[in-house]
């Protein structure tokens, strides 16, 4: 299940890249949306984007996302969900729990693979033609 989350936070890094390209240069796009999906995901932000965006400013951006987009909102929280259960699993600290705490209680507190499976499908249906095309090639 390790793999769905990657293959989750991939969909979402290309979407976020797709919309901050709007408003940035390519480069700075790509590393403010691997940024915020790593904050997203509840990886351990890098140190070379926190120099160049400050982490308030991605937490602040990672979590209005999260506020406004209820396709992304469910793909994070039932990813963080999986990604905890595998931390526990090798006896490592949960992720995202901030992100849990506030909005796990709208969605199942425990995914099933193939409900899960479908529900990363689900969510890259939603987002651009361009992201779909992206993921269908990887």
């Amino acid at each position: 299940m390790d793999g769905y989350a990657s293959l989750a936070q991939m969909a979402v890094y290309l979407s976020l890249k797709e919309d901050n390209e709007k408003n940035m240069g390519s480069n700075d796009a790509g590393a403010f949306a691997a940024a915020t999906s790593n904050y997203l995901f509840g990886k351990t932000a890098d140190p070379g984007h926190v120099e160049q965006f400050t982490l308030e400013r991605i937490e602040a951006t990672g979590n209005q996302i999260i506020a406004n987009d209820d396709n992304i909102r469910k793909l994070v929280v039932q990813s963080l969900r999986v990604l905890s259960i595998i931390s526990g699993a090798i006896g490592k600290e949960a992720v995202g729990m901030d992100i849990l705490s506030t909005y796990g209680k709208e969605f199942p507190e425990t995914p099933d693979p193939d409900s899960y499976l479908a529900l990363i499908h689900e969510s890259i249906q939603a987002m651009s033609p361009s992201v779909q095309e992206t993921i269908s090639n990887m």
